[in-house]
């Protein structure tokens, strides 16, 4: 059969070069991530009355600081 077209949603990331994760490696050769991020709950004020708890994982904070980029590694063992 003849294939249809489809949309696709390209995901939007800042430049490796230009992330808090790239920043903290510069100032820090020896950074660890186990050793920076830590589970956290934050309460987030942005909707107004509406305020919702957020838990936040190790991995979602290397997730915000990569700027949505992801290692190699990471891709990896998420695709197995």
């Amino acid at each position: 059969g003849v294939l249809e077209d489809y949309e696709a949603e390209k995901a939007e990331t800042v430049a490796p070069n230009d992330t808090d994760w790239r920043k903290r490696v510069e100032r820090n050769i020896d950074f660890d991530p186990k050793e920076a991020y830590l589970p956290m709950q934050v309460l987030d004020l942005t909707n107004g009355s509406d305020a919702k708890w957020q838990y936040l994982t190790v991995e979602d904070q290397l997730r915000e600081s990569r700027g949505g980029n992801e290692s190699l590694m990471d891709r990896y063992e998420r695709n197995k």
